[in-house]
């Protein structure tokens, strides 16, 4: 297996997203993908606080 037809199982945005990144490469877009959602996350808090 070379991983070129590696297709991700999870269903959703990745089920009918082919990719021939790394599984490492994946993990590190996951992470940051992450940090920017908890970034927003707090973000949000913030303001919430603020207003109320």
């Amino acid at each position: 297996m070379d991983g070129k037809e590696l297709k991700p199982i999870m269903p959703g945005v990745w089920g009918h997203l082919e990719t021939n990144k790394t599984p490492e490469e994946l993990k590190q877009g996951l992470k940051e993908l992450e940090t920017k959602l908890e970034n927003l996350l707090a973000y949000w808090s913030n303001v919430r606080r603020d207003n109320a």
